[in-house]
């Protein structure tokens, strides 16, 4: 069975919150479970409104260092069998799955993989070794400025 989890940036843009994702009346909100009474075990759902832009489903896989990747994440990944073995890639969803996509644009390689991702591309002769979260879309847009992979 597979996480379903969600991240999106508070509505005051001062941190991030994971959670289940909710919306009503045109908001956005990320629930999360809050520990109220450690010693009767009690916890209580706490709605926090988020940025809808900023909501990002948890792909199901970690990076090198253990990190969930959301989508939005921007990824320094490494390949085998490819010429530049290094790129800057975004996480997106597209076409069905999560694909990470390079930061020219336009070109979409799916990750699929339980734990680390593994990319193929079509002919399964290039793909991800490892890869690790640098940042996001919404926070660090700058790693992707230039579209340049390394």
């Amino acid at each position: 069975m597979r996480e379903i989890l969600f991240r999106g940036k508070t509505k005051d843009g001062n941190e991030r919150v994971e959670g289940f994702f909710a919306a009503k009346e045109n908001k956005s909100y990320i629930v999360t479970v809050d520990t109220i009474d450690p010693v009767k075990n009690h916890e209580a759902f706490i709605c926090v409104e988020v940025i809808p832009e900023t909501v990002g489903q948890f792909t199901g896989m970690t990076d090198k260092n253990g990190n969930r990747i959301f989508e939005g994440d921007i990824i320094h990944s490494f390949y085998a069998n490819c010429p530049k073995n290094e790129h800057i890639e975004k996480v997106s969803f597209f076409d069905g799955s999560f694909a990470a996509e390079s930061a020219r644009g336009g070109c979409y390689a799916r990750i699929a993989g339980q734990g680390s991702p593994k990319h193929f591309a079509r002919d399964k002769s290039v793909y991800m070794i490892e890869c690790e979260v640098i940042g996001n879309i919404h926070d660090n847009p700058e790693l992707l400025k230039g579209g340049e992979d390394k």
